[in-house]
């Protein structure tokens, strides 16, 4: 997708929103922060650093995300192919306003469409829940890591957690296809 960014747009706007929206699916899938949280990232906040410092719009408490080095190197290179100021919101138009969730939910839909990304609800928050979803399977579907999604999305217990990425929804599902 970034070479999609770097190579395909005649228009440097629409390179840039391209690569924001890149940008924007990362972090939404690899830091699980919620649509507000992401749009209070500037590149100085993510940039040549080893994990960003957040706290939660929702329920005020600070998080420390360890970065991946898949993310860093998506920031890295997505940073350097248009330069913007350090100090400026990641995701913002070209007039230099942070994006709406509408936009946004507008947007990803449209790139799921695109990219024939299957999935029955397309908005901010799949990202987030993709996220955890990916934490539980990569992690053997246990208990633990249960508990730890449900320390991490701040859940009052895991039966919230399972219900929130799907799981409950999924395993009811293949017990009808196992019939």
């Amino acid at each position: 997708m970034l070479v999609d960014a770097e190579h395909s747009f005649k228009n440097p706007d629409k390179k840039e929103q391209h690569i924001k929206f890149l940008v924007l699916i990362a972090i939404g899938c690899y830091a699980g922060l919620r649509i507000g949280d992401l749009l209070n990232l500037c590149w100085h906040d993510v940039l040549q650093k080893t994990s960003i410092d957040v706290i939660e719009q929702k329920r005020k408490k600070k998080r420390s995300i360890t970065l991946n080095a898949n993310l860093t190197k998506i920031l890295s290179k997505a940073y350097s192919l248009y330069t913007p100021d350090s100090n400026d919101y990641i995701f913002t138009n070209a007039d230099n306003m942070v994006f709406s969730v509408q936009y946004i939910n507008r947007k990803l839909k449209l790139i799921f469409k695109q990219y024939n990304v299957k999935s029955s609800i397309v908005s901010s928050h799949s990202l987030r829940k993709t996220f955890g979803l990916r934490v539980f399977e990569m992690n053997f579907k246990s208990d633990e890591a249960l508990i730890k999604l449900s320390q991490m999305f701040n859940h009052a217990n895991t039966a919230i957690t399972r219900r929130y990425i799907g799981i409950q929804a999924e395993a009811i599902k293949d017990i009808y296809l196992k019939l």
